[in-house]
C-alpha cells in the first residue's frame, strides 16, 4: 500500500471525530499519528500543500470557509 492510502485511512478517521475542523487541526493529527503500538506512522506525516490536495480530491470533504473543512461520509467509502 501506498502512504496515500494509509493518509486517507487517518483522514476519515479524523473526520469522523471531528466533522468540522480547521485544515491546521488535521494537519497535527496527522503529523502525530500513532499506529497501535505507539510509534508514529511513518507514511502519515505530510505537508499543507499535499494535504488541501487530499482534502479537494476527496468528494467526503467540503471546504465551508477559508481554512475550514466538513466531513460529509459517502456510504460507499469502505477504507476501513
Amino acid at each position: 500500500m501506498t502512504g496515500k492510502v494509509y493518509r486517507k485511512r487517518a483522514m476519515h478517521e479524523f473526520g469522523r471525530k471531528n466533522n468540522t475542523f480547521h485544515v491546521k487541526e488535521m494537519l497535527t493529527f496527522l503529523n502525530n499519528y500513532k499506529n497501535e503500538l505507539g510509534k508514529k506512522h511513518r507514511s502519515i506525516p505530510c505537508s499543507m500543500p499535499q494535504l488541501v490536495s487530499l482534502l479537494i480530491g476527496d468528494s467526503n470533504f467540503t471546504k465551508v470557509s477559508d481554512g475550514m473543512w466538513k466531513y460529509t461520509p459517502d456510504k460507499d467509502w469502505f477504507g476501513d
